[in-house]
């Protein structure tokens, strides 16, 4: 935070004050974290369902924290002189300093939601801008309640642009994060099978992410895929206020004549030719998210198409690798029904055998096993050999492919991410290419490295 101080603070989000806090006015860093917090940062000690940060105070403060944001449950009155700023709910609190220090500030502010391409979309605008001003985005995947709060908490005078992103699991979640950060400019990727434990359905899904645009200012644009059911007849803002794109369909910023090209894909929008050094179909709508937002905002042609051509995808995202004559394909960040299928048509446009390791795709609710099922029919319909399902919802996928005549040589079906790494070491040879994809917490990335490591044992 610019220019601030902790008395300041308090008056924000309301803490009562213990000890002794300086009234010097200065930038403050916010830390959630005691093992990473840095001399000067402030410490607000948030209760999670496998934590709790009250339990770290201590530490935080002994490693020069300024002070620590408590509840008042946990600290009850006791004496010490420990600086404390003692608040109902540290992680309100959090959220509520977040939004004063917001209105202090007047950028573009862009929110991106979607089931699928959040991530790397943000990455793409973010990188566009940056070439031509500074520019706040989101850290990583920081896009809940404290992810978001976090991310604000950087803004400076100079920032032109944040570029913020918002995840959700629930009906009005992203209503409540535009109202801490009050976004001018609303971006929503797609809708997808994400998050169906909580939401139940595909409606709902898109019901919660066209709260976004629900929140825009009176003078907000919305940016919309085109192609996507959902979105395409949202009746929430004038067609004057919205900014399309897609393939499938003719918008106002339309990819045709896509190929395929050696270590990429080409298209054109609007007679302009771009080219991605990235792997996916998918990438296209992510492209066509940022050259929307970016003609827009005013970015010429040839600036977007550098910046675009030389962009490189956040970790485990469709990652490239090559050991050992062996392609591997990194995109275990997190998956859903129809980013898993999208994965599956870029493994098929791969040179040698094609061997598919696919994970559990969580929080898809009652209809999981169906979800599995289907992406294991449709993976029957691609040149793929094999396919090794890791976990217990992911047999399904061979299910899928079986009824569809995948052969059942060409399936394996293991527990643990040991057991899928210990069956590539056997069957992998020259010239393969493998995806390895799964839900976040499936931790797929582990396959990934220890393929990487057997590999490197016998490039030796």
């Amino acid at each position: 935070m610019e220019e601030v101080s902790l008395i300041d603070i308090a008056g924000w989000i309301g803490a009562e004050i213990v000890g002794d806090l300086s009234s010097q006015t200065r930038d403050i860093e916010v830390s959630t974290d005691s093992r990473t917090i840095s001399p000067g940062e402030l410490f607000f000690a948030l209760k999670g369902p496998n934590f709790d940060g009250h339990s770290f105070i201590e530490e935080a403060l002994r490693k020069g924290g300024t002070a620590a944001v408590v509840s008042r449950s946990w600290w009850k009155g006791g004496g010490g002189s420990r600086p404390l700023l003692v608040v109902e709910d540290t992680l309100n609190a959090l959220k509520t300093l977040a939004m004063k220090y917001r209105k202090r500030f007047s950028p573009t502010i862009l929110a991106i939601t979607g089931s699928n391409g959040k991530t790397t979309t943000k990455e793409m605008v973010a990188d566009l801008f940056s070439h031509h001003y500074p520019i706040l985005r989101s850290e990583k995947s920081f896009n809940n309640f404290i992810g978001l709060p976090l991310t604000l908490l950087h803004l400076r005078a100079q920032h032109r642009m944040a570029v913020i992103e918002m995840g959700t699991s629930g009906l009005g979640e992203i209503r409540a994060l535009c109202q801490i950060c009050l976004p001018n400019l609303g971006l929503i990727t797609n809708i997808g099978a994400a998050h169906l434990e909580t939401l139940g359905t595909l409606s709902q899904v898109a019901q919660a992410k066209l709260e976004l645009l629900e929140s825009l200012p009176s003078t907000g644009i919305g940016f919309l895929n085109a192609d996507d059911l959902h979105l395409r007849f949202q009746s929430i803002l004038p067609s004057e206020r919205v900014v399309t794109f897609g393939i499938e369909r003719k918008s106002d910023f339309w990819a045709s004549g896509i190929k395929m090209v050696e270590g990429g894909i080409e298209f054109d929008v609007r007679g302009e030719t771009f080219r991605l050094n990235l792997m996916g179909a998918h990438n296209i709508y992510n492209a066509l998210s940022a050259i929307s937002v970016g003609r827009t905002l005013g970015l010429d042609w040839e600036e977007m198409r550098g910046g675009l051509r030389s962009f490189q995808p956040p970790p485990l995202r469709m990652e490239k690798s090559i050991i050992n004559g062996v392609t591997i394909i990194n995109d275990a960040y997190n998956a859903n029904p129809e980013s898993v299928k999208g994965a599956l048509n870029t493994l098929e446009g791969e040179k040698g055998r094609k061997i598919a390791v696919l994970g559990d795709m969580l929080e898809l609710g009652k209809e999981s096993s169906q979800y599995h099922t289907d992406v294991g029919k449709h993976l029957a319909g691609l040149d793929i050999d094999f396919l090794v399902a890791v976990g217990k919802e992911a047999q399904k996928i061979i299910e899928g492919a079986r009824k569809m005549g995948y052969p059942e040589k060409w399936t394996y079906g293991v527990a643990t991410n040991r057991e899928a790494i210990k069956y590539l070491h056997n069957i992998i040879i020259y010239g393969d290419a493998v995806l390895v994809k799964g839900s976040r917490k499936m931790r797929m990335e582990e396959i990934v490295e220890g393929m990487k490591d057997f590999l490197t044992v016998r490039q030796e």
